[in-house]
């Protein structure tokens, strides 16, 4: 059986204070291997090592066959021809299979299409290419439910070598393998996601009952310890004493003395090596539990934005993009604390309407107000490109006004604590690049009255997400939410909805 794919002794860090992992080394064969981890411990940095994006410090990396990357963004400039080359005879249906315009130009940026569009365009690539090995990265974002479905046949049938990035539970429930990366190493587990779950919790548990009995010996040893020290103190008080009163003859008290002393010198001994052992016991215990993180807070401050008052007008919109008509005589009214859902399938013009509410693209037709002093924030789908901001200087620019030391609890309360808030962004992870803009944006003291939330929780591990919808929840401002996953939209607690296509 070809293997694919072979990583042997990789090891990388960003600077000599930031090392992320050393001696990774696992191979690929006609498999379909999840690769998971929570954000920031390097899974993008070494999927960019696989795909020779970058280069390691050490170890090397062997690729044998045809391999597709399926990377979290697109990369910038790239086009539709770099893809799928017109010259292919089965491009046009391969396009309509996947829900695609059969006359897309080579030429259309892909900066020019929607997410779920670039993604139904990769999964046409695949089909069109066959490649003998997927190297995928978190390719379920922006996905409406059909593409989800498509991509999910594709996962499962495929019989090539196949490495995923992924939080989708659906997903990772498909793959045979598990490649589980922490601050720990590297382990490789089969069984497939459901049993990987079970090993980690029954591992998690183990650890933790050896982790107490090894605390446990390391306190009974410190005793033992002590009490040898207390004794020996007492033994000497009393030889002295005994010296004093002369009760014994010379000779005979130093013959005790020096009995005594080698006798409680080798308990001494004897009693400092098992508690140095102990010790040793407990920092092995200790080692096998990766330490968690202090737990992410992305709570908003209040906006206070009263329950009747109107801050969005909407009439008669209508758009067109490359020739193909969106939507027209689009029209409601946001107030208050409102939170509406903007839904349809992919290339609807979700995104393009939060382009034109944000005033960044003007429509051909309608008008849009918004009401005196209105704070609105888009945070759209390219959060999670690269760029050479840090998160401290992303926060500076979007507080200006608040001290430095709000700034930079605002960052610690999303992960960012200490150097962390001086990366760029172009060495993080995704999620953590997300979470850098969600603390730009909602962590100072004056948020935001209205949030316009494109695909938030892109990119985002199960704690991240878990702490943006607690924080949701909790905003009392208005927000217009675009998002394929119907859980989440429950969960954010949208009470309307704005159906395009």
């Amino acid at each position: 059986m070809p293997h694919w794919l072979v990583a042997e002794g990789l090891c990388f860090a960003h600077s000599a204070d930031r090392p992320l992992f050393d001696k990774i080394s696992f191979s690929i064969t006609d498999e379909r291997v999840a690769l998971v981890g929570g954000n920031g411990v390097g899974k993008s940095t070494l999927l960019r090592l696989l795909t020779d994006e970058l280069r390691p410090e050490r170890g090397h990396v062997s690729r044998r066959g045809r391999h597709f990357h399926w990377p979290q963004l697109p990369s910038p400039g790239q086009c539709v021809g770099d893809l799928l080359p017109a010259d292919d005879p089965g491009r046009a249906a391969s396009l309509s299979r996947f829900g695609l315009p059969t006359d897309l130009a080579d030429t259309v940026p892909l900066s020019h299409l929607s997410g779920g569009q670039v993604a139904r365009l990769r999964l046409a690539a695949i089909r069109l290419t066959r490649p003998d090995m997927l190297v995928l990265d978190e390719p379920g974002n922006d996905l409406d439910e059909d593409g989800r479905r498509l991509l999910a046949d594709l996962v499962t049938g495929w019989r090539g070598g196949l490495l995923l990035v992924s939080h989708e539970v659906g997903l990772l429930s498909l793959t045979t393998r598990i490649l589980d990366l922490s601050p720990l190493g590297l382990r490789s587990h089969g069984g497939g996601y459901p049993g990987w779950l079970a090993t980690r919790e029954a591992e998690r548990q183990a650890a933790k009952r050896a982790l107490a009995d090894a605390g446990k010996q390391a306190r009974q040893a410190r005793e033992v310890a002590q009490q040898e020290e207390a004794r020996a103190s007492r033994r000497a008080r009393a030889g002295k004493q005994e010296k004093a009163r002369g009760s014994n003859a010379p000779i005979l008290l130093g013959t005790r003395r020096d009995n005594a002393e080698r006798a409680g010198a080798a308990r001494r001994i004897k009693a400092e090596r098992q508690a140095e052992q102990a010790g040793q016991a407990l920092a092995d215990a200790n080692a096998r539990l990766a330490q968690p993180l202090p737990p992410l807070d992305m709570a908003i401050a209040p906006t206070r934005v009263p329950a009747g008052r109107a801050l969005l007008w909407v009439e008669e919109l209508a758009l067109s993009r490359g020739g193909r008509r969106l939507w027209r005589d689009l029209s409601f009214t946001l107030t208050g604390p409102t939170r509406l859902a903007l839904t349809g399938p992919n290339g609807a013009g979700k995104s393009s309407l939060l382009d034109c509410l944000d005033g960044t693209l003007s429509p051909d037709a309608g008008r849009i107000d918004r009401a005196p002093g209105l704070r609105l924030t888009w945070l759209d789908q390219r959060l999670a490109s690269a760029s050479e901001d840090t998160p401290l200087s992303l926060a500076r620019k979007a507080q200006a006004g608040h001290g430095e030391g709000a700034i930079r609890a605002a960052l610690a309360r999303f992960g960012f604590r200490s150097t962390a808030a001086e990366v760029p962004l172009r060495l993080l992870s995704g999620g953590m690049r997300v979470r850098a803009h969600l603390c730009a944006a909602l962590g100072g003291m004056e948020p935001p009255h209205l949030l316009l939330l494109d695909e938030p929780a892109n990119h985002l591990d199960l704690e991240g997400r878990a702490a943006l919808l607690e924080a949701l929840t909790a905003y009392d401002g208005a927000l217009i939410l675009v998002s394929h996953d119907p859980d989440f939209r429950r969960a954010v607690g949208v009470t309307g909805e704005v159906a395009l296509g």
